[in-house]
């Protein structure tokens, strides 16, 4: 997995040998689809199967959590 420098055309090697990569979000604050985007873009392109963990559910009210959103 690696990163391009900002305002470069150079790369950094962030992590090796990495299978699956977990993306763990709460669900209560702060909660960002374009960040969850982001991450699995930058997974499959190093040929890292993404895993998306939503965590926190309790601390969201029932009507949320019921909604289709979240389906």
């Amino acid at each position: 997995m690696k990163r391009k420098y900002s305002g470069t055309n150079e790369t950094q090697i962030i992590a090796t040998n990495i299978e699956v990569a977990f993306v763990i979000e709460s669900v209560d604050r702060d909660y960002n689809l374009n960040r969850f985007e982001r991450f699995i873009c930058h997974g499959t392109d190093g040929g890292i199967t993404p895993a998306i963990l939503l965590n926190k559910t309790d601390l969201i009210s029932k009507e949320e959590l019921d909604s289709s959103w979240f389906k």
